[in-house]
């Protein structure tokens, strides 16, 4: 089991209630005659009450200096939507004296409509301050209200994991099925996870549909990989692949540049948004199909080693970078000549090769 760090609450929430408080405000420096006071804010802590510590904007419906004619002053409020009177939405907040001493306000008595707005911020963070680690169930429930994980989070769970709040994580994500991860039996699922800084996963299925941004690197291994949770990554510093068919290529059909793709004992996986890599780099790979990279435009240095590489060609249109070093050795189903010719359709100026005899 994991044990909770202090909760730390920001902002104001999608899940969290606003609460509306009305008070009786005696004559004084509020309200000359007294009135009424109209008090907004989170219920941070669920108890559904607004208390003092959780205001967050107040209003005043002050009553007449005299108040001499004993008509009562009524409020009533109203959600107000979101537009032109609450950017975010908010309450509506209506008063005026009862005139016709019927206990209700009237459209035709309201004297005064005021609005207490919703903040600028349309969420909550419940911040975990470190790294947090799931091993069953229990882990899952706990760390459950979390939006922001500071540090890295480890899954190794042999249960199905749900994280619904979790939107930021700032290090690792370590996702790895606790029996070995070749049955792929656990999922992982993150419905609001919006960016994490690396990830690495072995053979569980994960899903994170509204994951945008991942700041360096992205690790995937084990017998079914898979890349479900990439959909609207652009960008990664780091792309490995080791040992096994990503189950779902179209998890990465928006990538575009990748610092360094590393692919070690299988195929290429399909890229076809792939424009610039500096690096890459395949060793031993089975069956790579050189198309699955026909869309890169711009290349840095590239090592092949030991590959059974297929469809050279389709790469022959690529731009290589000045001063890169390209370097294919032992690629067991390439002819030497098309590997020089490779070199010499992109322009290669520094390059090495060696036991391509597939001729």
């Amino acid at each position: 089991m994991l044990l909770l760090p202090l909760l730390s609450l920001v902002a104001c929430s999608s899940d969290a209630r606003w609460i509306i408080r009305t008070d009786v405000v005696e004559a004084g420096e509020d309200c000359a005659g007294g009135g009424l006071s109209i008090a907004g804010g989170t219920d941070v802590n669920g108890d559904d009450v607004l208390g003092d510590d959780e205001v967050e904007t107040q209003e005043f419906v002050c009553d007449g200096a005299d108040g001499a004619n004993g008509t009562s002053t009524l409020v009533q409020t109203a959600e107000e939507p979101a537009g032109d009177n609450c950017a975010n939405g908010g309450t509506r907040v209506d008063s005026g004296a009862d005139d016709n001493g019927d206990g209700q306000l009237g459209a035709d008595e309201i004297d005064v409509t005021t609005y207490v707005c919703n903040g600028d911020t349309p969420f909550t963070d419940v911040i975990w301050y470190g790294d947090a680690s799931i091993h069953d169930a229990a882990d899952a429930a706990a760390l459950a209200p979390y939006t922001v994980v500071t540090g890295a989070l480890e899954i190794t769970s042999e249960e199905d994991v749900s994280l619904p709040s979790l939107r930021v994580l700032g290090s690792q994500l370590y996702v790895y099925d606790s029996d070995g991860g070749a049955d792929g039996s656990a999922s992982v699922s993150f419905p609001a996870l919006e960016s994490i800084n690396s990830s690495y996963t072995y053979g569980t299925t994960f899903s994170a549909p509204n994951l945008a941004t991942i700041r360096t690197n992205v690790v995937v291994e084990g017998t079914s990989p898979n890349v479900d949770y990439m959909h609207n990554v652009t960008r990664l510093n780091y792309f490995a692949k080791y040992n096994g068919a990503i189950v779902d290529d179209g998890g990465l059909e928006n990538l575009a540049e990748v610092t360094t793709l590393y692919v070690y004992g299988n195929a290429i996986p399909s890229l076809p948004g792939l424009t610039d890599v500096g690096d890459l780099e395949l060793y031993y790979s089975t069956n790579t199909n050189m198309g699955a990279l026909a869309a890169v435009e711009n290349l840095g240095d590239a090592y092949i080693y030991g590959t059974q590489l297929t469809n050279l060609t389709a790469v022959m249109d690529v731009t290589v970078q000045p001063d890169s070093y390209l370097e294919l050795m032992y690629n067991s189903s390439l002819c030497q000549s098309t590997v020089d010719a490779f070199f010499s359709a992109v322009g290669a100026t520094s390059y090495y090769s060696e036991g391509n005899s597939h001729c």
